[in-house]
């Protein structure tokens, strides 16, 4: 939720928004050749605002969602192509307080969208590193809803252990430096007099973790397996005006904050 700074708005506060993050795993392991990986996601969410005591506002809860993958990896080359698309939509617990610092704990509905596409270059037999784009979106709704979306760029290692003839262990890190991150508080659900305010958001570097073990079934299909923790964050905001009735009566921001997710994916992949 936004913090009011200064003025005489009346309005109670609600999440503000992190990175968040969620998402979903992001990345693994990949088998010799193309693939295609759909699965399912469930993980807790953590998400805290850098707020000084009586303000508060953290959310928590399991969240499920679903994740699809490809991977485009000629078997003779070294280099390989992956975009994945990972959607959460779900209720988490929000326990902090009002603008007044008075506590207060609901449940509020969150949709989560990350789309990631990243180039890699391998190395040597089972080591590649990769890089490329990916970009967040993240409505949190309540009295009013906010909107966060953001784009980030992944430095990223990938290290894959053949285990036997059916096996494969995974690791698969990176560092995401997020850039261009924006907010919209979308005020006028709470009173149609209100502006909905825009800012930009301060960035963060974020990391992401994953190992991934796979297990084939048949020929040309697997089982996959993925534990997965992220870690992200946000900066404060600039300040944004606070309008009603198109006159201004406060000044409010974001500030800053920090998500962690972890938990698991289960799905199938098809080789290509």
């Amino acid at each position: 939720m936004f913090w009011i700074s200064k003025g005489r708005v009346a309005c109670r506060s609600v999440l503000l928004a992190c990175v968040l993050a969620v998402s979903g795993p992001a990345a693994t392991a990949d088998a010799p050749g193309s693939s295609l990986r759909v699965g399912l996601s469930y993980y807790q969410f953590d998400y805290q605002e850098l707020l000084t005591l009586p303000l508060k506002s953290t959310e928590k809860g399991l969240l499920p969602g679903v994740s699809a993958r490809l991977a485009l990896e000629p078997r003779a080359g070294h280099w390989f192509l992956r975009g994945s698309f990972d959607f959460a939509s779900a209720q988490a617990k929000y326990d902090g307080s009002t603008q007044a610092g008075k506590p207060l704990v609901e449940d509020n509905p969150h949709l989560l969208v990350n789309l990631d596409g990243t180039v890699g270059w391998i190395a040597f037999s089972g080591v590649a590193l990769y890089s490329g784009l990916g970009g967040r979106y993240w409505r949190r709704g309540g009295s009013y809803s906010e909107e966060y979306s953001w784009f980030y760029l992944p430095l990223g290692l990938r290290l894959q252990l053949g285990l036997g003839r059916d096996f494969r262990l995974g690791l698969d890190a990176s560092a995401r430096f997020m850039f261009g991150g924006l907010i919209r508080v979308n005020l006028s659900e709470l009173d149609s007099g209100f502006n909905n305010p825009l800012a930009r958001l301060g960035s963060r570097i974020g990391y992401h973790l994953e190992v991934p073990l796979t297990c084939q079934v048949a020929a040309g299909w697997a089982v996959v397996l993925a534990p997965w923790f992220e870690y992200s964050a946000i900066g404060q905001s600039e300040y944004f005006a606070v309008t009603q009735n198109s006159k201004t009566v406060a000044a409010g921001f974001e500030p800053s904050s920090r998500t962690m997710q972890y938990g698991a994916l289960a799905g199938l992949e098809v080789a290509l």
